[in-house]
């Protein structure tokens, strides 16, 4: 066979993919970017139409018969360690070993993070991993990627050369750890997919353990083992084996059955594991699958009817050309600017590239590809993902720069404005220097050179003084590697604009303003900050730097001035809560998840949900549960919900589920940064009902500031189940002082706030779904027993009924009414009753109070409407003798009248605080 030279195999892209056609339809509008990697590795980014989709690929060209250009592979230590690709190759590059470029490799499993199928490296093997049953997986028929004996990449089927040999007889093994057909005898390790063979009872399985050395994670290809027979099952007995951790199982079928069932426990039997000749002593060998390329056509080994190749998603390959010294990492997306594909379509694709030899690797999520940026030391990713991260995988494959460094040969040097004001200033800067091999050099910034042509001004060390209106260029000179940089000097500023436009700011906080300028026709003029002038005027003071400093609450001017031209911004100096979001309105948020399941609605407080303020409230509905292994979270997505100026925090209410989940929310500036701020610490989200929160908003946030995400997140997977909490009243809060209400009918003043707020902080005592805490309505008997028992911690399990003849176990509040009568704390009334629904009297609270917690004093002088002869006379003049309680004006307790919800957190409140 004539084997195609490499230059024509692999075309380039854009020339062949407007040919390109699969199932009649035609792949164009092929837009290509190319850069070189380092000297032998090409990187193109193509975006094309295929099939009337819009696609997007990466391809990494791969030269190893350049000079220090090799494909290696990368596999985590330990082997059931994940790491994303970017992780994996940073951490392995080192001094002259850089992995320049690199994609996701094989397929794992995603409980175990165990590599699927065969890993091997200098005939060391680290899995044996699986090979699939059926046309319809992707590793039907077992097929690898490698570099062989001779140093050439490869792509092809792999077989076992591989045998057992016991009482002077050697037998040929069939495979490893695949499902045992006719007249097969298959080997299973601990890698296999299951804890037992699954065979069935015609055959025989034969249990070996005791090895005289590793048979994966480090285990040899051609050296024998020797192991001991632990057991024996002949055909008809129960199966399936179960596969020991420190051995394994030969399972074998029809003709070669009678040759094994002579063994007996405590025989000796020797494994000697090999793969076929045209993989023996391959410096490394990957399994992964199906082939998708075979000698240039497009030539698959999976059904391509089945569900696996119709899927469409992102997709990662390995190709190799005719000589196996031309590697191709390839990646095609799968986003909204990009369709994915499926295995048919990636198949051709790869043929319209040029691929010899193909083979797929793991895609949809896992599909990742990196490759180093120019001044960068390690390489980043370049494609995109569906959700913007990358995924923790276990292998990868990488191409790797073993050139040694050499002199100087790129920089890349920048003045940080091309246009300069006159009589302004800009600074000149060297962001990197590379050699030959685009590998990055150390070097000092003062050591670089700077040198203007032009009659525009002058530099001084790094700095480039405007004072001539005019065009110019000035050159960075490092170790002989030069870069021209043109400037101008202008002098066509009309407008200044203050920036950022923070209007409003919290009493005693500071804020750093700079100046942009402009044209006429509103394009950016440079403005150096030393030809300001700063005024400020109103309730607040500036430096001459720029920095404002907020006086009172009020209001303030600040105004700058360059060359005569002014502009100004108002500012209000607030302190307090401005709202953001009623969080209300359906437009605004959208729910999305990570590992798990979420959503957002709005029901309305004509249904009994709970409602804050307003006529609705945020419900963010998850399940943890739902999704893969690792860290779950639901977010409520803000799409517009902007702040003004610079908070001190961000505040609102939430009512919680009592899951123990953290809450945490996502902020975006001016700058472009994202911040994550916490509302709760992890595991904080610990409440039922409503609680109002706060996150402190980051000082180095610059304004205007919006609100991204709301979301509940859970690290620790025995708590990953589902619930739903309440978000309501979103809302800014600039200073230090602030103070929320507690409930919407306790205002900061009302008399018994505080004692109150010390119950509902502890979750003793908690208000209603709308928000209200109703204070002076009368508390029940069984409202009673119910927060004693939860003030004094009182056990409700396994409680004694108490012999109510109106409470039984079906009553709401049956174990928190029998928990306080075991207690001794509460009693029934004459007729047998307890009478839940009564209101508590003042004499009852004072009896109940008593008995919980041990009042033996006895008030002086006697109060009137409690005398001796009064039931309660003893129990209400100790209340009164500890502080709890305070007569009337006249010297009354008023015994009959009922207990409102504020006179009973007061009288818990100062039996909880007493010394």
């Amino acid at each position: 066979m004539v084997q195609k030279s490499f230059s024509t195999v692999f075309r380039p892209l854009a020339a062949i993919v407007a040919g390109l056609a699969i199932a009649g339809a035609a792949a164009t509008d092929a837009q290509a970017a190319s850069y070189e990697v380092t000297p032998g590795v090409q990187h193109t980014q193509s975006s094309f139409s295929m099939n009337a989709r819009n696609q997007v690929s990466n391809i990494l060209d791969i030269d190893t018969s350049s000079p220090y250009i090799s494909v290696d592979l990368g596999v985590p230590s330990p082997l059931t360690s994940l790491g994303t690709v970017q992780t994996q190759a940073t951490r392995e590059t080192e001094n002259l070993y850089h992995m320049v470029g690199a994609v996701n490799a094989s397929f794992f499993h995603f409980e175990t993070a165990m590599p699927s199928y065969l890993v091997a490296e200098d005939n060391k093997v680290a899995t044996y991993g699986v090979i699939s049953d059926g046309m319809a997986e992707y590793m039907s028929v077992p097929s690898a990627f490698g570099v062989n004996a001779q140093g050439k990449a490869q792509i092809d089927t792999f077989k076992y050369d591989s045998s057992v040999s016991f009482n002077g007889k050697t037998l040929s093994v069939s495979s490893v750890n695949k499902a045992r057909k006719a007249n097969e005898t298959i080997i299973y390790t601990p890698s296999w997919s299951y804890d037992e063979t699954r065979a069935n009872e015609h055959g025989v399985e034969i249990t070996v353990k005791g090895l005289s050395g590793k048979l994966e994670n480090g285990g040899e290809l051609g050296k024998e083992i020797t192991g001991t027979v632990e057991n024996v099952k002949l055909p008809g007995r129960t199966y399936s084996t179960k596969i020991p951790s420190d051995g394994y199982v030969i399972s074998v079928h029809g003709t070669n059955v009678s040759q094994y069932t002579s063994l007996e426990k405590g025989d000796q039997i020797t494994l000697e594991m090999d793969v076929e000749d045209k993989w023996k002593n391959a410096e490394y060998l990957i399994g992964s699958g199906p082939l998708l390329v075979q000698n240039g056509k497009a030539d698959m080994t999976i059904d391509p009817a089945s569900s696996r190749a119709r899927q469409r998603t992102s997709r990662t390959a390995v190709v190799t050309d005719a000589t196996g010294e031309k590697v191709k990492l390839v990646t095609v997306d799968a986003t909204s600017s990009s369709a994915g594909m499926t295995l048919p379509e990636f198949s051709q694709y790869l043929v319209s590239i040029g691929a010899y030899q193909a083979l797929n690797l793991d895609g949809g999520g896992s599909t990742t590809m990196v490759t180093r940026q120019y001044g960068n030391a390690y390489p980043s990713m370049i494609n995109r993902t569906p959700t913007g991260n990358m995924r923790s995988v276990s292998t990868i494959l990488a191409a790797v720069s073993k050139a040694p460094y050499t002199d100087p040969a790129y920089m890349s040097a920048k003045i940080s404005q091309n246009k300069v004001a006159l009589g302004s200033s800009a600074e000149l800067s060297v962001n990197y220097v590379s050699d030959s091999n685009r590998h990055n050099l150390a070097f000092k910034q003062e050591d670089v050179q700077y040198e203007l042509e032009g009659n525009i001004g002058r530099i001084e060390g790094r700095t480039f003084i405007a004072e001539n209106k005019g065009s110019g260029t000035i050159i960075a000179n490092y170790r002989g590697v030069t870069q021209r940089i043109s400037v101008e000097v202008t002098d066509n500023l009309k407008t200044v604009k203050i920036v950022p436009t923070a209007t409003v700011m919290a009493p005693g906080t500071e804020q750093t303003f700079k100046v942009n300028g402009f044209d006429q026709n509103g394009n950016a003029v440079g403005v150096d900050a030393s030809a300001v002038s700063w005024e400020a005027s109103g309730s607040g003071s500036i430096t001459a730097n720029g920095t404002f400093t907020a006086g009172n609450a009020g209001k303030a001017v600040i105004k700058a001035t360059v060359r005569g031209i002014s502009g100004s911004l108002n500012v209000e100096v607030f302190e307090g809560a401005k709202k953001l979001d009623a969080l209300e309105s359906a437009s605004i948020w959208k729910a999305s998840s990570a590992r798990a399941e979420a959503s957002v609605s709005f029901p309305g407080n004509n249904v009994s949900v709970p409602v804050r303020e307003g006529s609705s409230a945020l419900k963010l509905t998850y399940d943890f549960s739902k999704g893969e292994a690792g860290t779950a979270a639901a977010y409520a997505n803000a799409s517009s919900v902007s702040i003004d100026g610079k908070p001190s925090y961000i505040g609102m209410w939430v009512y919680g589920d009592g899951n123990n989940h953290w809450l945490r929310g996502k902020l975006s500036d001016a700058a472009g940064q994202a911040y994550t701020i916490d509302f709760t610490e992890d595991g904080g989200l610990n409440w039922s009902g409503w609680q109002y929160v706060r996150a402190k908003v980051p000082a180095s946030a610059v304004a205007p500031i919006k609100v991204n995400q709301l979301y509940v997140t859970e690290p620790n997977a025995a708590k990953q189940g589902a619930g739903a909490v309440y978000f309501d009243d979103l809302k800014a809060e600039y200073g230090d002082d602030y103070t929320e209400a507690l409930f919407r009918d306790i205002p900061n003043d009302y008399w018994a706030r505080d004692q109150i707020g010390y119950l509902t902080d502890r979750s003793l005592i908690t208000g209603y779904q709308d928000g209200t805490f109703k204070p002076v309505t009368t508390l029940s008997r069984a409202h009673a027993a119910v927060l004693l028992t939860r003030m004094m911690d009182l056990p409700t399990d396994n409680v004694v009924d108490p012999g109510f003849t109106d409470i039984d176990e079906s009553h709401i509040y049956f174990k928190e009414i029998a928990a306080a009568a075991n207690a001794g704390i509460i009693s029934g009334k004459a007729d047998g009753t307890f009478d839940s629904a009564a209101s508590l009297t003042r004499a009852q609270m004072a009896v109940i109070l008593t008995r919980a917690y041990g009042f033996d004093g006895m008030y002086q002088p006697v109060i009137n409407d409690a005398p001796e002869s009064f039931w309660a006379h003893k129990e209400i003049h100790a209340l009164a003798e500890a502080g709890i309680t305070v007569p009337y004006e006249g010297n009354n307790f008023r015994p009959n009248e009922s207990v409102n919800r504020s006179q009973f957190s007061t009288f818990m409140y100062r039996i909880l605080t007493m010394e």
